[in-house]
């Protein structure tokens, strides 16, 4: 009977069609009208339960847009951040360059919030070339705890002047809230 189309009458049609069959039950039997009277109960609960997975179906289709929608800003977010620690450092690492006399594609700067080889605390280093933090040779080593600066031997008559690049550096970490390590290649600026 689910086959039945009544797309084609009207709606003051369809509850005619409804009042007449309800009558009809009426008249045939108790039986009858019982079960019709639970056939409608029955299609009534149907009917709403349909609409409660509907309205719930809704309501998770807009949680679940919403949690797209934060996940998607968050991304960019980060990506903005990310964009800003890198321009901000290879400006840095640039002016490195200009210090000791060496293209900034040759050097990397590195930074470690934790590192115990020279003492505890962060340290910024700069490495010869593009292998990152994992070398066991720096050209600048600076240990924040302690404001001390390492280099190598080639620069060790310019650690006056660049200490202060150090400091600012370092500080400028901080205030972009880097809390993790972080590599930034000159061959990428």
């Amino acid at each position: 009977m689910d086959d039945l189309d009544f797309s084609g009458l009207t709606d003051d049609q369809i509850i005619e069609l409804a009042v007449g069959l309800a009558r009809e039950a009426m008249r045939r039997n108790p039986a009858l009208q019982a079960a019709f009277a639970q056939a409608l109960l029955d299609e009534r609960e149907r009917v709403e339960a349909a609409a409660r997975g509907a309205r719930r179906a809704r309501r998770e289709a807009a949680h679940a847009l919403e949690q797209q929608t934060h996940r998607a800003a968050a991304a960019i977010a980060r990506e903005q951040r990310r964009q800003r620690v890198q321009t901000t450092l290879a400006a840095y690492l640039v002016r490195l360059a200009e210090l000791i006399e060496k293209p900034a594609s040759d050097l990397t700067l590195v930074w470690k919030p934790k590192d115990y080889g020279r003492g505890p605390g962060p340290r910024l280093q700069v490495n010869q070339g593009t292998t990152g933090a994992e070398v066991l040779w720096h050209l600048l080593d600076f240990v924040e705890m302690d404001q001390r600066l390492y280099t190598s031997p080639g620069l060790h008559a310019r650690q006056a002047q660049l200490l202060p690049w150090c400091r600012e550096t370092a500080a400028a970490v901080h205030a972009l809230g880097i809390d993790r390590t972080i590599v930034i290649k000159g061959i990428e600026t």
